[in-house]
């Protein structure tokens, strides 16, 4: 049940990181969140985890390459992909194509371990890769038909492929606590990250985040990558990357309500905001939009919320 427990937050914090992802447009570059993400990781668990830094670092040294190899893949490769995809595809493709990691994670199982595959989860496999294929063709046969995807969605469906292989790689995961083993993993993604943060920079695209974007990548740094993160290495440890892939699958549904309004289209131009939706203008920096917002609040008293029995003083 704790295993669940770990798994079920996880799954919330990922779903919200679709959402972050898709906010974060215009607000910095992709390789910037990126690199400055793990490195508020790596400061947080320096901070938090010495001890049991120095305590497993006799057992981490002597898997270091292994370990080094799945921060780079699971930690800095996912999410570098996963940000850019976030230019060119939506918050709701996003969580709903991430829903695609058990599937590859039951197949490395399978081909890895020889993990035994239940009628149960090879139906959710079905249920799953339908859907990926619904969303990632946009439901248009024809586009379907000549394999048309969506750019963004492909580069999701890579993504997911490498944090399948993280997943999968946990199980082999040295004997230490999972901080120090986050430690040494956020170090890796971090170092990871830079070269690509200067390819940005060598080709003109790199941009620092603005005070917006500051917060955004604070949210990020402490839910999907602090704290879902160690929630996830606990609950694979607890049940394997088998059960654990299909329990922390459901990305979609805590990013798809709060993405309808503000994250459903690909590009800032043509997004049509809702005008009670405050929260959604400025978690999308649309200063003119809140305002626009807060008038129709005034005109209309919706969002106005009255307690039962209390009268509102004229």
């Amino acid at each position: 049940m704790r295993a669940y427990l770990f798994l079920t937050f996880t799954a919330l914090c990922w779903g919200a990181n679709a959402v972050f992802g898709r906010v974060a447009v215009g607000e910095m570059s992709p390789m910037a969140i990126v690199s400055l993400r793990w490195l508020g990781v790596l400061l947080l668990l320096l901070v938090v985890a010495r001890k049991q830094v120095r305590a497993d670092w006799p057992v981490l040294r002597g898997n270091l390459t292994f370990v080094i190899a799945m921060g780079a893949t699971g930690f800095a490769g996912f999410n570098a992909i996963f940000y850019v995809a976030a230019h060119s595809t939506t918050a709701v493709n996003i969580g709903i194509i991430q829903g695609s990691i058990p599937v590859f994670v039951l197949i490395g199982a399978f081909f890895a371990y020889r993990a035994r595959i239940t009628g149960l989860q090879s139906l959710g496999v079905a249920v799953t890769m339908v859907g990926v294929i619904i969303v990632g063709s946009g439901g248009n046969m024809a586009r379907l038909a000549a394999l048309a995807f969506n750019q963004g969605d492909l580069m999701m469906i890579v993504a997911c492929m490498l944090y399948a292989g993280y997943t999968v790689g946990l199980r082999k995961r040295p004997a230490v606590s999972a901080l120090g083993l986050m430690t040494v993993m956020a170090a890796a993604a971090f170092v990871t990250s830079l070269p690509l943060s200067v390819g940005e920079m060598v080709l003109d695209q790199f941009q620092w985040p603005t005070p917006f974007g500051w917060l955004i990548v604070g949210l990020i740094t402490i839910f999907p990558s602090f704290l879902a993160q160690i929630s996830f290495i606990y609950g694979v440890g607890l049940i394997g990357p088998g059960r654990a892939g299909p329990a922390s699958s459901s990305t979609w549904f805590p990013c798809s309500p709060p993405s309808w309004p503000c994250c459903s289209c690909t590009s800032r131009s043509n997004c049509s905001t809702l005008p009670p939706l405050h929260w959604c203008s400025a978690a999308s920096g649309c200063r003119n939009r809140v305002r626009r917002c807060n008038a129709f609040r005034r005109s209309t008293g919706v969002g106005r919320r009255r307690w039962p029995g209390v009268r509102r003083r004229s």
